[in-house]
């Protein structure tokens, strides 16, 4: 286990520093004594002594709910996000979903969903490694996330699938957040920073009043794989 030195250090100072500081505001404030009682006593001396450990105990209680504090926020950040892409994970993207759904049903917004696949990530993986093709997956959430509204969310289901809610989206407002993301796509390919060209399939789909949440993914994974079967004979370059 190592020792941060320098950070015991300071939380020693700080509670001896506020410790003897409250108690010589407290001397003064309660006794009407002399300056001469005040510092050539032992009594005033222990209390001094005391008032500086009591504040080291309450520095030290602060600094270990501080870090536990810390602790905890990236704890929940982990569990939220997915390790490779940074994005948020499957559980995560799932209940924002179910979330939008409980709106829709209460106050009639417009909502759609995106499932997106990246296309031949199997060849990428057999002609370049599986770490080229994991570079891939993380160039491509980088991406979606730069191309889509504030409002929006995205999420890594799992290998090279991503979903996307659109909250107060329909499907044609969709297209153009869609639209978007192509054209950040192409302009990717143009920097020729990889020796083969990156594409997505996506099925969009906009959410109705009834549908449950495993409809709508069946209707998007769906979409999403028709759109999918004209790429497979293309070449990546």
């Amino acid at each position: 286990m190592n020792i941060d030195r320098k950070h015991i250090f300071k939380v020693i100072l700080t509670g001896l520093i506020i410790g003897i500081s409250f108690r010589l505001i407290a001397f003064y404030i309660t006794l009407p004594i002399s300056s001469e009682y005040l510092y050539n006593t032992p009594f005033t001396i222990v209390n001094l002594l005391m008032g500086g450990l009591v504040g080291v105990a309450f520095a030290t209680l602060f600094y270990q709910y501080k870090e536990l504090k810390n602790n905890n926020e990236l704890l929940s950040v982990c569990a939220s996000t997915d390790d490779m892409t940074g994005l948020y994970n499957r559980r995560t993207g799932l209940s924002f979903l179910e979330e939008q759904l409980k709106l829709l049903q209460e106050k009639d917004i417009k909502l759609s969903v995106f499932f997106i696949d990246i296309n031949n990530l199997k060849i990428v993986n057999d002609m370049y490694g599986h770490k080229e093709g994991d570079e891939l997956i993380i160039i491509v959430g980088n991406i979606l996330k730069e191309s889509l509204r504030r409002d929006d969310f995205v999420c890594r289901i799992g290998g090279d699938e991503f979903l996307v809610v659109l909250p107060y989206c329909s499907l044609n407002q969709s297209e153009i957040v869609w639209n978007r993301i192509c054209e950040n796509i192409n302009q990717y390919n143009s920097k020729k920073i990889k020796p083969y060209n990156l594409s997505l399939s996506h099925g969009a789909h906009e959410c109705k009043k009834g549908e449950t949440m495993e409809e709508i993914l069946s209707f998007a994974d769906k979409k999403m794989y028709e759109e999918k079967n004209k790429y497979r004979n293309l070449s990546l370059t």
